[in-house]
């Protein structure tokens, strides 16, 4: 009978010993697991963020060439607009 509890109790104090191996050294790796992977899904969301500030940023620089653009045809116009004129003075002074 005695045998049999002594029994009993080492597995008792082996199964406890085994909690407590699993509490102290299984629980903090998988707390390390958790925070590594919250670290990677934060790199990937900023990865996704820089992905638009740079498309962004090419359309943005894709607009100001636009925009030069558009002052160099204005430019144009305004001077053939003042040729225009020139042209019409020469006109009515040979008229």
């Amino acid at each position: 009978m005695l045998v049999k509890t002594r029994i009993k109790l080492k597995i008792v104090l082996i199964i406890l010993i085994i909690i407590v191996m699993i509490k102290w050294w299984l629980f903090p790796i998988i707390n390390v697991l958790y925070d590594i992977n919250k670290l990677n899904l934060k790199i990937k969301n900023n990865e996704l963020k820089i992905n638009t500030l740079e498309k962004t940023y090419s359309k943005l620089q894709l607009e100001l060439k636009n925009i030069e653009n558009l002052d160099i045809i204005e430019k144009k116009a305004r001077n053939l607009l003042d040729m225009k004129k020139e042209n019409e003075k020469i006109y009515r002074i040979i008229e």
